[in-house]
């Protein structure tokens, strides 16, 4: 396996230095998936690679899963869907009920009460899951999860076998090259969810061992239970202010899905992945009043999950960007409607620190600076990309630029 990966002899005498490291995060021991585990025993299960990288389609791989695990993600994707909006379902339970009652509907009104009671249920699983994740993979009573263990939760490990998620870095990154900062993390493209966040635990565990977290909108934040879930996990609202005094006050990391909803839109062509970065400059600003550098991540797979129905008008795309909620159809595996994803191989792959200044901190950065900035992060998400598209099964496509 690991001659395959290489794409090298690995009895040569002679190898060439390594220039990329890669962890098969599902395949990755469970004793190793928890926030106490030493990084030497974690980094012990990498693959590395010469340069230019991975040879052609050795990442393409599913991770073997079992049974009631898959089921689990196959249903409780389709409720975690729901949840997200739990409220608006709740309410319209209660007036399909009333309704019910009058016009005689009560067969479609048992049928939806089946419905609401099953994402409500699957939430308080959720919650209750989150509590006992520690206990349950680490093997000790903990008084009370701290956001660094709950990154290591039940429901972010079935995630990772369910897409066979793979963690790419450069040699850049590999053991200390990170533990001097904290740093920003790009990542794209969205999809529908952006599921190689299920490795949030590893975003703080394996560069620098510094706590990450991860941004979402406000208004997520606010959906009951689904915003509990994630604040627990030490997810942080995408706000300039917020992220300033993450990376500043507190020295922690953070992350960035920089398409956002924007991205979510974006309609791949059989030979072309679109990426919408031409319009996300403010995270080049954040990281040069901050004196941080950007990570850019690019995630394999991500497009192949589901499929999308985009409005050839644009007006969805406009309502969700205003009001900063996703109005956007889905089919997922079996051609589900608001169904689970396909079980497509998912490598994220993480490209060299772009240092944007060398003067520390810069309390009001240039326009100009901010464009070479800027310029710099997107040539180096090229980059990653035209070099492990061969080992991610993207040979014949390109990387466009929106």
């Amino acid at each position: 396996y690991q001659r395959r990966v290489r794409g090298v002899n690995c009895n040569a005498r002679m190898r060439p230095p390594p220039a990329w490291h890669m962890l098969d995060a599902a395949r990755l021991p469970e004793e190793l998936y928890r926030a106490s585990a030493k990084l030497e025993d974690i980094l012990a299960h990498t693959i590395s690679a010469p340069s230019p990288g991975f040879a052609p389609n050795s990442l393409t791989g599913r991770c073997p899963m079992g049974l009631w695990n898959e089921l689990e993600r196959i249903f409780g994707f389709t409720l975690y869907t729901l949840l997200n909006f739990l409220p608006a379902l709740l309410l319209l339970l209660l007036a399909m009920w009333l309704l019910g009652l009058g016009l005689g509907f009560a067969g479609w009104c048992r049928a939806l009460e089946v419905v609401g009671l099953a994402t409500v249920g699957y939430a308080l699983v959720l919650t209750a899951g989150n509590r006992l994740s520690s206990f349950m993979l680490g093997g000790e009573i903990y008084p009370g999860p701290s956001v660094y263990e709950c990154q290591f939760g039940l429901y972010e490990r079935n995630i990772q076998k369910y897409i066979s998620l793979r963690c790419v870095w450069p040699q850049e990154l590999h053991r200390t090259g990170l533990a001097e900062s904290p740093v920003i993390f790009c990542l794209i493209p969205h999809s529908m969810i952006p599921l190689s966040l299920s490795a949030i635990g590893f975003f703080s565990k394996l560069f620098g061992e510094r706590l990450c977290h991860w941004c979402t909108t406000s208004t997520v934040l606010r959906i009951p239970i689904i915003g509990e879930l994630l604040r627990k996990r030490g997810y942080i609202e995408a706000s300039q202010g917020t992220l300033l005094e993450t990376l500043t006050k507190k020295e922690e990391s953070v992350g960035v899905v920089l398409d956002g909803i924007p991205g979510m839109f974006q309609k791949d062509g059989h030979h072309t992945e679109r990426a919408f970065l031409n319009a996300r400059k403010g995270v080049v600003k954040v990281a040069m009043k901050a004196g941080v550098p950007i990570v850019p991540v690019y995630c394999f797979g991500h497009s192949e999950l589901w499929r999308l129905c985009v409005d050839p008008f644009g007006v969805l795309e406009w309502i969700s960007a205003k009001s900063n909620i996703a109005f956007i159809f889905f089919f997922g595996r079996f051609w589900w409607p608001f169904g689970p994803p396909r079980r497509t191989p998912v490598t994220m792959v993480c490209g060299k620190p772009v240092v944007l200044g060398d003067n520390g901190p810069e309390e009001a950065p240039s326009q100009e600076r901010i464009e070479q900035g800027h310029a710099r992060m997107v040539a180096e998400f090229q980059r990653v990309f035209d070099i492990h598209k061969s080992a991610c099964g993207y040979a014949d496509k390109e990387l466009k630029i929106v």
